[in-house]
């Protein structure tokens, strides 16, 4: 949670498995100017740990497995399907429904990965950043649910394809947001630092608070606290 929050965390983060060599991974950033902002990524998240739930099992029953890019729009499609529904029944406002998303999903044995943006964020793989800024108005998927679900996927163009992925991440933009929590005269900490630090560094990697820890370090050693909320995913492949 950021420390200018103080009441919940907007951000929801999900891993999970879609068949037994395939990943769903994913970030949301609740639009702090909704309604109960936390509520919409946190819905966000449940879903889709639902659909991987649901996809892992079909696959046992699939005599051929779709393409990596199939299963990106299938996951869509699902999603979309049920925050339609899920809207219709709880009575729900576009307002209430308004979080940023950025979904990847990884072939591990062929070391591909598709990852779909939607709003802000950042795709960092293998040491390079791919950032996605829309000025703080995210055309979020919450505003669309009237639409054809098929209309609106092909109108989505922040989309990404990695081939020999050896470390992923996707973070949502609160990683922009480090700053010093105490004013002092230490220098200002490097953007790039802070990227590197938490999504290049390969240390401590069978830790499970790794990320925890290099937060704790990043305030101990160097004063910084991210302003605004943070949650990040990383798949690192790790060569036998």
């Amino acid at each position: 949670m950021g420390t200018f929050h103080e009441n919940h965390c907007e951000d929801y983060t999900i891993f999970a498995n879609l068949d037994t060599n395939r990943i769903l991974m994913a970030v949301m950033d609740g639009c702090t100017m909704g309604k109960e902002s936390y509520f919409a990524s946190a819905l966000f998240g449940k879903i889709l740990r639902k659909v991987a739930y649901e996809e892992f099992h079909k696959s046992y029953l699939r005599s051929v497995s779709p393409s990596l890019e199939e299963v990106l729009q299938t996951v869509f499609k699902k999603l979309f399907a049920t925050l339609k529904s899920y809207s219709s029944d709880l009575n729900l406002d576009k307002y209430e429904l308004l979080t940023t998303l950025l979904l990847g999903v990884i072939d591990l044995q062929a070391q591909t990965a598709f990852v779909q943006v939607i709003g802000d964020g950042l795709v960092f793989c293998d040491g390079q950043a791919s950032i996605f800024d829309q000025e703080n108005a995210p055309d979020y998927l919450g505003y669309h649910l009237r639409e054809n679900f098929t209309s609106w996927y092909a109108k989505q163009d922040q989309r990404l394809y990695f081939e020999k992925v050896q470390d992923l991440s996707l973070s949502t933009d609160g990683i922009f947001t480090f700053s010093p929590f105490q004013v002092d005269e230490q220098e200002a900490i490097a953007e790039s630092f802070i990227l590197d630090f938490l999504l290049k560094d390969q240390r401590e990697l069978g830790n499970e608070r790794m990320f925890a820890k290099k937060l704790y370090q990043l305030e101990g050693n160097y004063n910084v606290k991210p302003t605004d909320d943070l949650g990040i995913v990383r798949l690192v492949l790790v060569k036998n």
